[in-house]
């Protein structure tokens, strides 16, 4: 007789081991991203790609006070760092931000503190 607290009904995976969605998908589960970080954060990465076809990435000294488009009132100084080796492998991780394929995000977030990022990303 199986034992029912043994089952496996879905898989909580953080976004970067992304590739935990194809494992739930092989097994036919449902997927949960937790995010770490705030939601800001998730929409500041979101933007690299066509941040980079702009021409703000890689930053360069004398854009760091601009204001970064879409992403209001952050400036390049403000957008988060990853320490890669190529804009290509930072383009990579920003594709570990697509969560569409999964059933729920669980984020580190409260209304009163990310209310407009909380809005814009439940848009998105």
């Amino acid at each position: 007789m199986e034992n029912p607290h043994t089952k496996i009904t879905y898989v909580i995976y953080d976004t970067l081991m992304y590739y935990s969605e194809a494992v739930a998908n092989s097994l036919k589960l449902p997927s949960i991203i937790l995010r770490t970080s705030s939601v800001a954060t998730l929409i500041a990465f979101s933007k690299f790609t066509q941040l980079q076809q702009e021409g703000y990435l890689p930053l360069k000294e004398h854009q760091l006070q601009e204001m970064v488009p879409g992403l209001y009132p952050l400036r390049c100084k403000d957008l988060p760092t990853i320490d890669v080796t190529s804009l290509e492998s930072l383009m990579e991780l920003t594709n570990t931000l697509n969560a569409k394929k999964s059933s729920a995000i669980v984020g580190n977030s409260m209304e009163c503190l990310e209310e407009s990022e909380l809005a814009q990303h439940q848009q998105q």
